[in-house]
């Protein structure tokens, strides 16, 4: 306990707290229903933002995979193309037939 207060304070100034919390619940008591509502609208609002959040991020992450998926098409088709023309080259007679 703090310096100065007896438990018989404490229990009397909790009763007290207790009693103006009873008054102030009852007086607000019609408030319970719009705040019950204002909880209701603030969750239906949160699922939106997080379904939208959900719903933008993953068009994010698809765009960033389709740009990776071509990106490295790309290097695999110049690698392929340049990997078949090294091994694939026609001997310079043959190759005269073909060009003539």
């Amino acid at each position: 306990m703090y310096s100065g207060v007896t438990p018989i304070t404490f229990k009397v100034l909790l009763g007290t707290l207790i009693c103006n919390v009873c008054k102030f619940y009852i007086m607000n008591n019609n408030c319970e229903s719009e705040l019950g509502d204002i909880r209701e609208k603030l969750d239906d609002i949160y699922r939106e933002v997080r379904s939208f959040t959900e719903d933008t991020n993953r068009q994010h992450l698809e765009s960033i995979l389709a740009f990776v998926r071509s990106d490295y098409s790309d290097a695999m088709e110049k690698h392929l193309v340049a990997d078949g023309t090294i091994k694939y080259r026609m001997p310079k007679p043959a190759a005269s037939i073909f060009h003539e």
